[in-house]
């Protein structure tokens, strides 16, 4: 913390930072910024600090993130869409699939790749199931 303390001051400008620290027997993790607000009649140096217990919201990305590595790893297709059947989601195994780029915007809705008899597959590498 000390350093952007020092870089705060330095470039005259917030400084962002996050730090751990126990409290109460648990650890719990902060953002703070550091403003350097200028030196006072004695020639002090002046400091605003805002701090943010996001202890939750580092743990829900955390989950999230590991969710999301699991899902790229597996070798089953999984996709997500909202209640409108737009897709926001394709995990690797189903890019390969579908045939689509890993850089590819997944398909605007997963109606038209479901049938009554099963998946279309538009890849040419996989062939269609036969239900």
């Amino acid at each position: 913390m000390a350093r952007e303390i020092r870089e705060s001051e330095r470039r005259r400008q917030p400084m962002r930072l996050r730090h751990r620290r126990m409290i109460g027997g648990q650890e719990r993790e902060f953002a703070a910024t550091v403003s350097f607000l200028g030196r006072s009649a004695a020639d002090q140096p002046r400091y605003c600090y805002v701090a943010e217990d996001i202890t939750e919201s580092a743990r829900s990305q955390e989950t999230t993130e590991r969710f999301r590595a699991i899902l790229e790893a597996t070798t089953d297709m999984v996709g997500m869409a909202d209640k409108f059947g737009r897709l926001f989601y394709v995990n690797g195994a189903g890019r390969d699939l579908l045939g689509l780029a890993p850089d590819e915007r997944s398909p605007a809705s997963a109606s038209p790749m479901c049938t009554p008899r099963g998946p279309r597959i538009s890849s040419p590498s996989r062939a269609s199931p036969s239900r």
